[in-house]
């Protein structure tokens, strides 16, 4: 009996859903979703190299067997499948990634991108700005996943007038949005979650998922499979 194997990527029909979210101004939804295509990207990513791995080393030992000591031949695996092709770095990356999901070594998305990149820069580069914005997307998805409950202390002057919210009111997590103008201060005091619901923090958030992913698939080897695939599944406008 012979099997085909398919992939079902996840993360390419979250990323749908991703944008359909934010078409919507829908930041909660959008900051889950970007969250989880983050992670699931790199689950895609491991997913596929293992494969290939573990594919090449079958086909080997296969070979391998079939020879025989007293008939010499030289002989190379020639299969048409694509996954003979796995790099070295492919491998080390696959390798990593399922490492980094062990209870010992249990790494952050953010830091997961970052080792990636490592293996295929040779270089530490935690401080990209890629990755700032990456670790602040993860601290407000994480605060609304694990969302706990929350006193809102509002300030009145002599009048009685609600006296409006000031940056110091809002998590430390979004305050360098508020800084840079992504989110905006409202007039009245609410939970922080609809500041969220803007076209301005939704491109934000688009930007973010989109420039962490590129950043990895713009780095792999120029004839790797999944990025020439990923790269034109994960192209998204976000000038509209």
């Amino acid at each position: 009996m012979r099997e085909t194997t398919y992939f079902a990527f996840h993360s390419l029909t979250l990323i749908r859903k991703m944008v359909d979210a934010t078409k919507r101004q829908d930041g909660v939804t959008g900051t889950i979703l970007a969250g989880a295509v983050c992670e699931i990207f790199l689950n895609d990513l491991q997913r596929w190299f293992q494969h290939g791995v573990d594919y090449r080393r079958n086909t080997l030992q296969k070979n391998k067997q079939e020879s025989r000591s007293f008939f010499p031949k030289n002989t190379f695996v020639s299969e048409s499948s694509f996954f003979n092709t796995t790099s070295e770095q492919e491998e080390r990356i696959a390798v990593f990634i399922r490492n980094s999901e062990l209870k010992k070594s249990k790494k952050s998305t953010t830091d997961k991108y970052v080792g990636v990149i490592e293996i295929l820069k040779n270089a530490n580069e935690s401080g990209d700005a890629r990755f700032q914005k990456l670790r602040c997307l993860f601290n407000i998805r994480n605060d609304i996943v694990h969302s706990k409950g929350i006193t809102i202390n509002i300030s009145r002057d002599e009048e009685g007038k609600e006296i409006p919210p000031k940056k110091k009111d809002y998590p430390e997590f979004i305050i360098p949005l508020l800084k840079q103008g992504i989110l905006v201060l409202p007039k009245s005091h609410n939970t922080w979650l609809y500041l969220l619901d803007t076209d301005k923090y939704c491109k934000w958030l688009l930007s973010t998922v989109i420039e962490s992913v590129y950043y990895v698939l713009e780095n792999l080897d120029d004839n790797s499979l999944m990025s020439k695939y990923f790269a034109d599944e994960f192209f998204v406008d976000n000038a509209g």
